[in-house]
């Protein structure tokens, strides 16, 4: 009888774990008609914007950068939130893309990798904000 009962146990708590798993209803409420991993990607991109201005201000209280650089990085990184969140709004409202800069999506061309430690960075940028290395003009 003991047996039995811990069996039940088991296989209600196995039932219990697996039913999100199993739903396929709760992907579909979670994302809309936007798929996830666009949204997922720009909820990231947000987040790294987010800290990137944390950074600066935590690097200019510190006196490791000068106020026009410090004006110059912060307006960039703004701007590049502001365009994020404006994004992330027009997904969640199921707006689709709106073609800027001749037809492309926003902040398509926007970035560069750097070639020594691979992190992203602006368009416009002469060096990366990570290692510091010069970032080669296109």
């Amino acid at each position: 009888m003991i047996l039995i009962t811990e069996i039940a146990i088991l296989a209600l708590t196995l039932l219990f774990i697996a039913y999100p798993l199993l739903n396929r209803r709760a992907s579909d409420i979670a994302g809309g008609d936007v798929p996830e991993s666009e949204l997922t990607d720009l909820l990231y991109k947000k987040e790294s914007a987010y800290i990137a201005l944390k950074d600066l201000d935590f690097d200019y209280k510190m006196g490791k950068i000068d106020d026009a650089d410090y004006q110059e990085m912060k307006s960039r990184f703004e701007m590049d939130a502001v365009a994020l969140l404006g994004r992330i709004d027009d997904l969640e409202a199921g707006v689709s893309a709106k073609p800027a800069r001749g037809g492309a999506t926003p902040m398509a061309g926007d970035m560069r990798f750097c070639v020594k430690c691979g992190a992203k960075t602006g368009a416009d940028f002469n060096f990366c904000g990570k290692c510091g290395a010069a970032i080669p003009k296109l």
